[in-house]
């Protein structure tokens, strides 16, 4: 594996990164670049199930909202008041720790880990309420928000059986979404598919918001391996369905 060597003495700015975008933005290749960091462990996509662990979370505090005064095992809703909220965030934060550090859970080797995903789309009504949650169940987190020219995003086959129209306003409007959210987070940070390929100030911009060593040869190398992979068209569909 390419890497960028680093004192570990030296931490980065974060001690979890991640990657927040859509399909064919180039996202996988910045996920490789982001490995190549030396102590960073992120991970690929998994099926949005972080997300629903927000939703769980959401359920969980409706619940203890709306039925905070059923106190007795006749009610209900009992038990609905006595649920603590710092605790669920604990237990949700450690297993999705344990989750994605996986075989390096222990190893101190890797003090900077996190995920990319692409479903944020399918619901951006939720995009900053989720984040937000993701801000407590990430330690001292960091987002890099990932785009591309999305002339050039929806001309991939990735997007064949998507309504053009519809796939242009999708993208449109979750990109101003994370426009707003940056401008409004210092711990956000956006960099486009273009600026990675042409290994540019945009890239070393990036490494500096990380506080890791930036070396254009090596991202050089990493640009020259193959980071992709072919979907299938029902997971396509799943993305856009709300």
């Amino acid at each position: 594996m390419v890497q960028f060597k680093q004192n570990h003495l030296r931490q980065l700015n974060f001690d979890s990164i991640l990657i927040i975008t859509y399909g064919r933005s180039g996202s996988t290749l910045l996920q490789g670049i982001l490995n190549a960091i030396d102590g960073c462990l992120i991970k690929g996509e998994n099926y949005n199930a972080i997300f629903h662990l927000f939703e769980f979370y959401e359920k969980l505090i409706l619940n203890k909202q709306k039925n905070s005064n059923q106190t007795g095992p006749n009610n209900p809703f009992y038990g609905a008041a006595l649920l603590d909220e710092e605790s669920v965030l604990k237990h949700i934060q450690n297993m999705v720790r344990d989750i994605l550090l996986a075989d390096k859970v222990n190893n101190p080797d890797f003090f900077c880990y996190g995920f990319k995903e692409i479903s944020y789309i399918k619901y951006p009504d939720k995009l900053f309420s989720y984040l937000d949650f993701l801000v407590r169940i990430f330690p001292n987190v960091g987002f890099i928000f990932n785009t591309r020219n999305i002339e050039d995003v929806i001309k991939s086959a990735w997007w064949a059986n998507i309504d053009p129209e519809k796939a242009k306003s999708d993208l449109h409007k979750i990109e101003e979404l994370f426009d707003e959210y940056c401008e409004n987070h210092s711990n956000s940070f956006q960099i486009t598919y273009e600026e990675i390929v042409a290994n540019d100030q945009g890239l070393k911009a990036m490494f500096d918001f990380i506080g890791a060593e930036y070396s254009r040869s090596t991202v050089d190398r990493i640009l020259t391996i193959p980071h992709s992979y072919s979907p299938t068209q029902e997971h396509i569909k799943k993305l856009f369905q709300r």
